[in-house]
């Protein structure tokens, strides 16, 4: 008799601890969802390219895993100014109207986690036209907007498109404003629970032509 009361106790105690398992695993999906929504993520199943070639992030639990997303949103919103002097770097004729050149920037990214991310940079490259008005350096246009990373990394960056604007520092039009769209994939561990996830993200640079 002893045996048998033995025996259901323990399965009474496995059918509790699997409820209790099952609960908590809902309660995390639900408070995940939460956060997908709050932040705009979307959860992935992680390529093995990405699982080869990237480690994982750990995260105690969700409020640190939170902090990072607001880290990370707030290093995006970053935007930076540069410029730069056009004297000599006139590619084609001096007769012609306008005038072709490109420009490549890089730059330190330090949001991708708390030790590969020292050593990670942000790079953008883009071709552009100028013109001369009233004596005064204008943009016509920017094309071939491409961004990528390098060095070590733990979010991975994926270029997919890129816009320009243009507005006045000195002059009319003499600042490109340049934005690089892209695609972050990461994969952490939020306790014991690994899971993939991507985020829309804008790389900002301006470049302002000078005489």
């Amino acid at each position: 008799m002893k045996k048998i009361i033995l025996s259901l106790s323990f399965t009474f105690m496995f059918a509790i601890l699997s409820a209790q398992g099952a609960n908590a695993s809902e309660d995390f999906e639900t408070k995940v969802n939460e956060l997908s929504d709050k932040y705009d993520f979307e959860l992935v199943d992680l390529e093995n390219s990405y699982m080869d070639n990237n480690s994982f992030l750990e995260f105690n639990d969700l409020e640190e895993f939170e902090e990072f997303l607001i880290q990370a949103k707030e290093n995006d919103s970053i935007s930076t100014s540069e410029e730069i002097k056009i004297e000599g770097n006139i590619r084609i004729s001096l007769f012609a109207t306008e005038y072709k050149d490109s420009h490549q920037v890089s730059w330190w990214g330090p949001m991708n986690g708390p030790v590969m991310g020292v050593l990670n940079m942000r790079n953008m490259s883009f071709d552009y036209t100028y013109k001369f008005v009233n004596n005064n350096p204008q943009f016509v246009n920017v094309t071939n907007i491409n961004s990528w990373q390098t060095g070590y990394h733990d979010v991975k960056w994926t270029h997919r498109d890129g816009t320009s604007s243009f507005s006045k520092k000195y002059s009319t039009k003499d600042t490109a404003n340049v934005v690089a769209k892209g695609l972050y994939t990461l994969g952490v561990v939020i306790g014991s629970n690994p899971i993939g996830f991507s985020w829309n993200g804008e790389w900002n640079r301006s470049l302002t032509l000078i005489k």
